[in-house]
């Protein structure tokens, strides 16, 4: 099941209760999330060899809270290595598979509250993600010339 699949089996109020369970100091930019959920349908899936992953991550220490790993992983690959996706187009995660294992594990609104804020981590909207990302690029090109 790609992720634009599961989006059909979610409603905003349950990615919206689930969003904000996980993530309740984002409450102040509710409206930039369902203008993204909401654009969804429109969004074209682009074919993807990477598979979406959530891992729970169980802290030791008290002070710690643990977390889900949101990650990709290839499907044309030996390797198991996973990888971000913070820099994957709105098109390409539409078309990205969901792993069995997360689908197993988790709800559908569970998964869209997840991914809903991994892809919008560079911006809410095409404009803001573009300058955000060009800036990662340019940031990356100077530390790795030693600016």
């Amino acid at each position: 099941m790609t992720l634009k699949e599961l989006y059909t089996n979610t409603t905003w109020p349950s990615v919206r209760e689930e969003l904000f369970s996980f993530y309740p100091d984002l409450k102040k930019k509710e409206t930039g999330y369902q203008k993204v959920y909401e654009q969804i349908p429109s969004i074209e899936p682009q074919k993807s060899t990477s598979e979406i992953l959530f891992t729970f991550i169980a802290e030791k220490e008290p002070e710690y809270d643990s977390y889900i790993h949101l990650s990709g992983i290839e499907t044309n690959s030996d390797s198991k290595d996973s990888h971000s996706l913070e820099l994957t187009s709105w098109e390409e995660w539409m078309g990205m598979a969901i792993n069995q294992v997360t689908l197993k594990d988790f709800t559908p609104s569970e998964i869209m509250a997840h991914c809903l804020i991994e892809m919008t981590l560079t911006g809410l909207d095409p404009e803001t993600r573009k300058r955000t990302e060009d800036e990662m690029v340019k940031r990356s090109k100077e530390i790795s010339k030693g600016s």
